[in-house]
């Protein structure tokens, strides 16, 4: 008898676990509890209690990519809870506290006592990097590629010397930074995903206030503001290095930015001290300049910087002296430049100016309140539209660039 009775208590409290974990697993309720906080984003995730044999998993849609999970059952910890990320263009933050799984799940521990504290990426961000002159420092943006507007800005990096201008080389893998201060140009890594820069060399090249590589990444070509002249340098594809930097065109009054077509025909100097703009055609063998023609007759007042749209068929040169933007058809064929005029004015002391990867957006550095003025771009003709400011946290802002 008294055997039976501990039969029937031992399988009452089995009874009374299963249930009690039954419905744990099924209650309608949320499972997990979820708080949001940093960059917006509009993401779907699956968490599960157990991954290792996915069971009571529910779906989530967050509003920021930095969260803090805990468990709604009380008293009860969970080895093996488990996240996968569901909309596309977005993931798991590198770093994240969890281990990945062959089923796509990344497993974690938590309970109602104890967050989980994990990031999601969006993997389909483009960043913005802007040389911070006074801050020698170089500040990281994320773009929403839509608005063209940015998120928080961070510092990249540190401990450069007066950096005037940012480059990206062909597949974005490496980033060179002119340091007019010291008269160097620091070399970094780029992690794709994150965007952050690793600075691990430096090259000496005199004043290098703008740098512009050719379409096939080979040459180099940077703006030696001090001596009046352009450098051809040689770019190793592998290790990024520069080398073989010598004088290709000469004879400037201060040039101060340089753009190359996306056919690689042709190079165009922004010749500040002479008010205007000359036209290089570039040789293909060689990739040397030659700069024997004024790109046009319009009258500037002390141009500083020149980006082409990724069509190649306008050019944009910031008008400082005139607090405006200029834009000028390019012919594809001849390279001339043409029609010129002011597309955005009432600009304050705009200097170094830039192009998104999408040919959507263009940002201008205004050097004079250390802020960037976001200008969207009409398809059909080009023009500017000028509708505020972006960004933060600018000290001096200078050269600006992107990657996506």
């Amino acid at each position: 008898m008294e055997c039976a009775m501990k039969k029937i208590f031992i399988l009452f409290n089995l009874l009374f676990t299963l249930s009690w974990h039954m419905i744990a697993f099924s209650a309608p309720g949320p499972l997990f509890s979820i708080t949001t906080t940093g960059t917006t984003g509009n993401v779907s995730v699956t968490l599960c209690l157990n991954v290792k044999n996915p069971i009571s998993c529910q779906v989530y849609n967050v509003t920021s990519l930095n969260l803090s999970i805990t468990t709604t059952a009380p008293n009860h910890t969970y080895p093996f809870a488990g996240i996968k990320v569901t909309t596309p263009g977005y993931a798991l933050a590198p770093g994240s506290a969890c281990t990945e799984m062959k089923n796509g799940y990344c497993l974690f521990s938590v309970s109602d006592t104890s967050a989980s504290n994990l990031s999601l990426t969006n993997t389909t961000v483009s960043y913005a990097y802007i040389a911070n002159y006074t801050g020698n420092t170089v500040s990281i943006c994320p773009v929403n590629a839509s608005a063209g507007t940015f998120g928080t800005c961070t510092v990249a990096v540190s401990g450069l010397t007066n950096p005037y201008s940012i480059t990206f080389s062909l597949n974005s893998s490496y980033v060179y930074i002119g340091n007019v201060g010291n008269n160097t140009v620091s070399l970094c890594h780029v992690n794709l995903t994150t965007g952050a820069l690793d600075c691990f060399s430096t090259m000496g090249i005199t004043s290098p206030f703008d740098i512009a590589l050719n379409p096939a990444g080979k040459y180099a070509y940077v703006v030696d503001n001090a001596d009046n002249d352009i450098l051809l340098c040689q770019v190793n594809s592998s290790s990024g290095q520069l080398s073989l930097c010598t004088p290709t065109a000469t004879g400037f009054n201060g040039p101060t930015s340089i753009a190359v077509n996306p056919a690689g025909t042709f190079a165009y100097v922004v010749d500040e001290g002479n008010q205007k703009i000359d036209r290089c055609s570039i040789n293909s063998s060689n990739g040397n300049l030659s700069c024997s023609q004024t790109a046009t007759g319009f009258s500037f007042s002390s141009p500083f910087s020149i980006a082409l749209n990724p069509a190649g068929t306008y050019a944009y040169i910031s008008n400082y002296g005139a607090s405006n933007i200029v834009i000028c058809a390019v012919d594809s064929s001849s390279g001339a430049l043409s029609s010129c005029n002011v597309t955005a004015s009432g600009i304050s002391a705009p200097i170094n100016i830039a192009i998104n990867p999408a040919g959507t957006y263009l940002y201008i550095a205004n050097v004079g309140t250390s802020t960037l003025t976001l200008c969207s771009i009409t398809a059909t003709t080009g023009a500017l539209t000028c509708s505020g400011t972006v960004g933060n946290g600018f000290n001096n802002a200078r050269g600006i660039a992107f990657i996506s």
